[in-house]
């Protein structure tokens, strides 16, 4: 059955629900917009809240006969979906001193853009009245001197997709879960303000952010989570000097719009660099230098864009692949490669000789042959091969300066008989030294594989004033069931047991020998030993690290150490006692 209603009475209800829908609807409009003597209201708040007598520039303000979009550094827009027109506010490094007036009867809601970097003068805090902006899209506050932590009001601005919060002093804060409630978000810069703690993996849930910044905060610990696999629209990650340690996810290095990485001087972050980022065809820039990776070195085969690669100060072994930047198309424009300090071995791929301007730095590693024609290419090193030649890219064997290579008229190359290979620097040597056995094995800083055994970082121990007693137990587990170490009278026979090890544990280091536990050994791992805690001399150095590579190796027939050994220490690189291979 049909309900029918006369006409007249349709019309007069049809009517009723128009007109209570306008209203409501002029309501959301009048509570939601600004006109534009509101407008010039809420500017000329801001413009003596941040004392706008004092500005560098400040032409047009406070002239209503003006529109506002020619007052100085103010913009507008109109958005045809909404009907509504947007202000920004663009002020960079003007002078601006005060407080931005967010809550402070500041009605503004209209503001899509607020971009006021470098302002040193601008203190106080973000309230959580900030949420009333809700149109904002953009806001920029980074080098001004705004203290405290991000609000929760801050989280319920859905539309914005910028937040540039360099530098603010957030010193004790946490990096909160609630910024993966800001799924709008394209770039988020967090770089310098002195947050701690973890990073949440609900800030992985940002499926939109294009950019992220979190560099230089030191107090930013725990491991890299593999959420960051989701950011499939990634092309900025700077993560450089922060807290991270443990194994970077190789999910990380398969995010297919990466265009810049840098996670560099985090000297606990472990691992390998995977042969998948070869896949990364949009990589331009990569800086991971002064890290403890391992393992080989990848071609970066499909990286065609790539102007800028620093692994320095890793510990990357084997050789150059043959292939190594075949692809990049950047051969006439000048591209950065610095491989320096590693452990890099053999000769410097031919295939080099395509690029017309390189500035290659392969000094402090194991290379044995650099071939001349790469010497004439007068472009590289900054234009230094058509000076210096071949000693421009590294100094020869027999020879070595403080840089391994020269670069002015300062810094030849010097004779040095002990110099076995290119590009040696920090030799001292005097007529003394022997020459050079170039035929003396070689023992690489690594262990088993990572792999295999995922690491974990032992603690470092410090000499402090005064100096402590003792220092805790370790234990080393996942070590060869072979072992043999310097001045080791009894070593395992090949059953799994250490009936004695190491009656000489760091000499001029402790006061008396440790006592080592028999190793467990199970089907699944390799066995471990505890080396219990002992007495610490007063001439004990400040870390307890840095032993020689031959500390622990895997025992060879021979009586000699095999070329796989198996080493916990790497002390040209001066890194602490640890253990990078824990399960």
């Amino acid at each position: 059955m049909s309900l029918k209603f006369p006409k007249k009475n349709l019309a007069i209800a049809v009517f009723i629900v128009l007109a209570q829908l306008c209203r409501n609807s002029e309501a959301i409009t009048n509570s939601s917009t600004c006109n534009q003597s509101c407008v010039y209201d809420a500017l000329s708040i801001f413009y003596n809240s941040t004392n706008g007598e004092q500005w560098k520039t400040s032409d047009g303000w406070l002239d209503r006969s003006l529109p506002a979009k020619k007052w100085f550094g103010i913009s507008e827009f109109f958005d045809m979906k909404t009907s509504m027109t947007y202000y920004s506010i663009f002020l960079p490094n003007n002078g601006l001193n005060g407080t931005i007036p967010f809550g402070h009867n500041w009605t503004f809601p209209n503001l899509a853009t607020l971009v006021v970097p470098n302002n040193p003068g601008i203190v106080g805090t973000i309230p959580d009245s900030i949420s009333e902006y809700s149109f904002l899209k953009k806001i920029n506050l980074r080098e001004t001197n705004i203290i405290g932590s991000v609000p929760t009001g801050f989280f319920s601005l859905s539309h914005l997709e910028i937040a540039d919060l360099k530098s603010l002093d957030m010193t004790g804060h946490n990096i909160v879960p609630e910024w993966g409630l800001m799924t709008s978000l394209k770039e988020l810069h967090l770089q310098g303000t002195n947050v701690i703690g973890g990073l949440p993996v609900e800030l992985f849930n940002l499926l939109n952010l294009e950019e992220l910044n979190l560099s230089n905060n030191p107090n930013i610990e725990g491991t890299l989570p593999s959420e960051i696999g989701n950011l499939k629209q990634l092309k900025v990650a700077r993560l450089d000097r922060t807290g991270l340690a443990g194994i970077i996810p190789s999910v990380f290095f398969e995010l297919p719009a990466l265009e810049k990485i840098n996670l560099s001087r985090n000297k606990n972050l472990l691992g390998s660099i995977p042969d998948t980022i070869n896949r990364l065809n949009m990589l331009r820039e990569f800086n991971i230098e002064y890290c403890s990776l391992t393992g080989t070195l990848p071609a970066f085969s499909g990286s065609k864009n790539l102007t800028s690669l620093k692994l320095s100060y890793n510990n990357f072994t084997g050789s150059i692949p043959g292939n190594f930047l075949n692809i990049t198309s950047t051969t006439t424009e000048p591209v950065i490669v610095d491989l320096d300090s590693n452990y890099l071995s053999g000769l410097i791929p031919q295939n080099l000789d395509r690029f017309s301007f390189l500035d290659i730095n392969l000094a402090n590693n194991l290379i044995t042959d650099l071939p001349s024609t790469l010497c004439a290419n007068e472009g590289w090193i900054g234009g230094m091969v058509a000076t210096f030649g071949c000693d421009s890219i590294l100094c020869p064997p027999g020879t070595y300066n403080s840089e391994g290579r020269q670069v002015s008229n300062e810094t030849p190359c010097e004779i040095c008989e002990s110099s076995c290979y290119f590009g040696a620097i920090g030799l001292s040597c005097d007529a003394k030294d022997e020459p050079c056995q170039t035929n003396s094995p070689t023992i690489p800083p690594t262990m088993v594989p990572i792999e295999t055994y995922p690491p974990t970082v032992l603690p470092t121990f410090l000499v402090t004033s005064p100096k402590p007693s003792s220092f805790p137990s370790i234990v080393l587990t996942n070590l060869p069931t072979s072992l043999r170490a310097s001045n080791s009278p009894s070593v395992d026979a090949g059953d799994g047991s250490i009936a004695s090890f190491l009656p000489t544990f760091m000499p001029n280091r402790v006061s008396n020998n440790p006592q080592i536990e028999s190793p467990t050994t199970t089907p699944t791992k390799l066995p471990s030993i505890t080396i219990v805690g002992t007495v610490i001399p007063t001439e004990a150095p400040t870390t307890l690290g840095s032993i020689d590579t031959n500390f622990f190796s895997e025992e060879s027939d021979s009586s000699g150490f095999v070329e796989n050994s198996y080493v916990l220490f790497t002390p040209s690189h001066q890194q602490p006692l640890q253990q990078n291979y824990l399960p």
